[in-house]
């Protein structure tokens, strides 16, 4: 799973909103990386936001439509407790 950093920056505006009531939530354990994608999939390219994940973006529109956060579990929840109590509730209800 290759990533493209871009000079670009995707956009956050209504239509962000809209792609992001369809997306699904996936954990792959085997990689230790969270998933919100389209359920449909789109293309997209990957901007590194802080070195913590990356956001996926139309490459034509810069619409926001899913993330991906590496290192899941190992480190991004350490990093950040408050949404490791959130996840212990959801990783049931992640696809897989």
């Amino acid at each position: 799973m290759g990533k493209l950093i871009i000079e670009d920056s995707p956009q956050f505006n209504e239509k962000t909103i809209e792609n992001l009531k369809s997306t699904t939530a996936v954990y792959n354990a085997d990689e230790d990386t969270f998933f919100i994608r389209p359920e449909i999939p789109r293309p997209a390219v990957s901007y590194d936001f802080a070195g913590e994940l990356w956001i996926r973006f139309d490459p034509t529109t810069k619409e926001i439509i899913g993330l991906e956060i590496e290192n899941f579990e190992s480190v991004f929840l350490k990093q950040h407790p408050e949404i490791a109590k959130v996840w212990k509730t959801a990783k049931p209800h992640c696809a897989q």
